[in-house]
């Protein structure tokens, strides 16, 4: 996959190729566009995520219909929680955007903050996996409870990543 920072920047006009040539405008840029790529990639996140927390609804319909309804409040506090995680993705801070935002972030930082985003791509994969291991599970009663908290130390590993996203963020990390 190509980066999206690459991408964004291959599509500039005529006019944006000859102001990167004013003093200071390419650095600030640069910084627009690393900002531009990150939102990019948490939305594309945050979307995929969605489709996952939904899918979390079927597995809860199986389960009902398999007589499974004292299981029902495990799974919607499993779906509350990666809603919450879903919330902080789409919601995240880019970074500052003016000159008076108490914290700003320079090119590297933004870099790490990208990189982070970029490596929620993984965690992604591997909840849907867990999610599709808990519908079996929900189909044949195997092992529910134990593929839930399966899913749920994921969520939970994926907010602990979002966590260490902020410190970035903030410098502190």
């Amino acid at each position: 996959m190509d980066d999206l920072r690459e991408q964004i920047r291959a599509q500039e006009g005529g006019l944006e190729h000859l102001m990167r040539k004013i003093p200071g405008f390419s650095g600030y840029k640069d910084r627009e566009q690393r900002r531009q790529a990150d939102e990019i990639q948490r939305r594309f996140l945050a979307d995929a995520l969605t489709r996952e927390r939904e899918r979390l609804s079927d597995v809860g319909n199986i389960l009902l219909s398999n007589g499974g309804l004292q299981l029902m409040d495990d799974l919607d506090r499993v779906r509350t929680q990666f809603s919450g995680v879903i919330d902080r993705i789409r919601h995240a801070p880019q970074g500052y955007a003016g000159f008076f935002d108490a914290i700003r972030i320079n090119e590297a930082e933004l870099d790490r903050v990208y990189e982070y985003d970029l490596g929620m791509v993984s965690e992604v994969a591997s909840i849907g996996e867990g999610i599709s291991a808990l519908a079996n599970a929900a189909q044949t009663g195997e092992a529910f409870g134990d593929r839930l908290r399966a899913t749920e130390a994921q969520i939970k590993a994926l907010n602990q990543k979002l966590d260490e996203r902020s410190k970035t963020m903030m410098g502190v990390s």
